[in-house]
């Protein structure tokens, strides 16, 4: 797999390819890098002992123990399963850190992350030597009420989140025509989310998969993630592409009309097509 990824996606930050080197590289489409992705899902969920290797992880209160669900450690050990399970291994860790930020730092102040409804993000930096980096970061909860297991359960689907949005950023092109061509006949990549047909489409499919398999239910923010793209862009996106990716459009739909878009939906608000049967299997 990894050197389907390597054939695939050399067409990266064209700045940073020699002029020579870029001349017949192939432009990946999102539809095969799904491709890739939910192979990988297939082919783990036919390694049992593989999933077996993981089930302590997925017993949340046992990974905790006596950390704190803010340990910067607990969401490496996750990154790293989540690269390993659902990726594939297709992700250089290094090039993909992730930071937590607490309420008592100050980039929590400078970047107001309650100010502007950020409950994590994903950056592009280039390294000193020149090599495309994304950096996951994570704030902090600021919700008292919850007790260490739900925050970890948020942090962690907002990690696997900002992963996919990862995958995008290391593995395709961001120049104007690459990413014009990749978004050509897409409705929902016109908001400026980066919350397109792929990363919901891939979301739904992980999310599927960590349930099923490995008995680890999260989120991922995918309803909001929806709401705001299409309250963003004012798409008209047909209903049988939203069922297709899991969504109810009736109440999709709804939402989007609301003023206040940013809390998190309660379990009774997401709908059984959640976590119906997916492509992977």
């Amino acid at each position: 797999m990894v050197s389907d990824i390597n054939r695939l996606c050399r067409c990266v930050l064209k700045d940073h390819i020699p002029a020579h080197e870029n001349k017949h590289l192939p432009r990946p489409t999102l539809d095969q890098l799904a491709g890739i992705l939910i192979g990988s899902l297939r082919s783990a969920a036919n390694k049992p002992d593989t999933l077996r290797s993981y089930a302590h992880l997925c017993n949340l209160g046992l990974t905790l123990g006596g950390r704190r669900a803010e340990d910067p450690s607990v969401h490496v050990q996750y990154r790293d399963m989540f690269n390993e399970l659902l990726f594939g291994r297709t992700f250089d860790v290094r090039r993909c850190p992730v930071r937590f930020i607490s309420r008592n730092s100050t980039e929590w102040h400078v970047l107001s992350p309650l100010e502007n409804h950020t409950h994590s993000e994903s950056r592009k930096a280039i390294n000193s030597i020149g090599i495309l980096e994304s950096h996951i970061i994570i704030y902090e909860d600021p919700d008292r009420t919850c007790n260490a297991l739900q925050r970890l359960r948020l942090y962690l689907g907002q990690i696997l989140h900002q992963m996919i949005h990862s995958y995008v950023n290391l593995h395709i092109c961001c120049c104007r025509a690459c990413t014009r061509d990749l978004h050509a006949s897409d409705p929902l990549s016109r908001g400026g989310t980066r919350h397109d047909t792929f990363f919901l489409k891939i979301s739904r499919s992980f999310q599927i998969f960590l349930k099923e398999e490995v008995g680890l239910k999260l989120t991922l923010d995918r309803h909001n993630a929806v709401i705001a793209e299409m309250k963003s862009s004012g798409a008209q996106v047909p209903d049988d592409h939203l069922r297709s990716l899991g969504f109810n459009p009736d109440f999709v739909r709804a939402k989007v009309q609301e003023e206040n878009i940013t809390c998190h939906l309660s379990d009774e608000e997401y709908t059984d097509a959640e976590y119906s049967e997916t492509e992977y299997k």
